[in-house]
């Protein structure tokens, strides 16, 4: 599968990314990964949130901003890479709950919330915080052709 077909596939499916758009991706495990390449490669500008410094490693090497959410200052961070206006897209691929309430609180109003992840439980989410910021939602299931395709892509060094 050639970059341009997968990017439209992730464009449709995941949060129609205009070229220069802040992305925040939390989680940076294979399918993060993935999304942030994608999303690199569609003129977004990315920032990944991972735990693990392996992975956190791999990312860097890559080229990608990448932060860990459980020492580094993330609002702070978001707070100064924004200009104080959040991320108008944030993907959450972490499947945890502290991911989940990240992605939500990183928002710009307006904003568009991906969720990759598959979540083994129900999650509680602020419905105050989506209606006041007037958030969207999409739950974005990740199909197989859909993975394989984009892991056929050549990742740029």
């Amino acid at each position: 599968m050639d970059v341009s077909r997968a990017l439209d596939q992730i464009a449709e499916i995941h949060g129609q990314l205009a070229k220069g758009e802040r992305v925040l991706v939390v989680g940076g495990g294979p399918v993060g990964l993935l999304v942030a390449v994608v999303a690199r490669e569609a003129g977004g500008e990315v920032l990944v949130l991972e735990v693990d410094a392996h992975r956190r490693s791999v990312i860097t090497g890559l080229g990608f901003d990448v932060l860990d959410p459980t020492t580094d200052d993330v609002a702070g961070h978001l707070e100064a890479w924004t200009e104080g206006a959040g991320v108008p897209l944030a993907f959450e691929v972490s499947g945890s709950q502290p991911g989940l309430d990240t992605a939500i609180d990183a928002l710009a109003v307006r904003g568009r919330l991906v969720v990759v992840a598959i979540h083994p439980q129900a999650r509680p989410v602020s419905l105050f915080r989506l209606f006041w910021r007037e958030l969207t939602v999409i739950g974005a299931v990740p199909r197989l052709a859909t993975v394989m395709d984009l892991a056929a892509v050549t990742v740029p060094t």
